[in-house]
C-alpha cells in the first residue's frame, strides 16, 4: 500500500490498476504465444494487438496535461 500512502496522483489506485491490468494482459498473451504451439496464435495476437491500442490509449492520459493547444507548434 505504499502507492496509496504517498497520496501522489500518478501512484493513485486507479492509475496504478489500469497500467498493471494492460501489463498483465500483454505480458500473459505474448507469454503464452511465445511457448505454446497451437492454434492461439491468431486470437493472440489479435488480443496483444488490441490490448495495447488500449493501453495506449489509457496511458495518453498520463500526457495529456502537457498540451498546450493555444500555442501554435513551431520549431525554431
Amino acid at each position: 500500500m505504499i502507492y496509496a500512502d504517498t497520496r501522489r496522483e500518478f501512484w493513485s489506485a486507479a492509475q496504478c490498476l489500469g497500467k498493471f491490468l494492460g501489463t498483465t494482459l500483454l505480458l500473459g498473451a505474448a507469454t503464452t504465444l511465445a511457448v505454446s504451439h497451437s492454434s492461439l496464435a491468431a486470437p493472440l495476437v489479435a488480443l496483444m494487438f488490441f490490448a495495447t491500442v488500449a493501453k495506449l490509449g489509457f496511458e495518453q492520459r498520463i500526457f495529456r496535461h502537457l498540451v498546450d493547444y493555444d500555442t501554435p507548434c513551431s520549431r525554431r
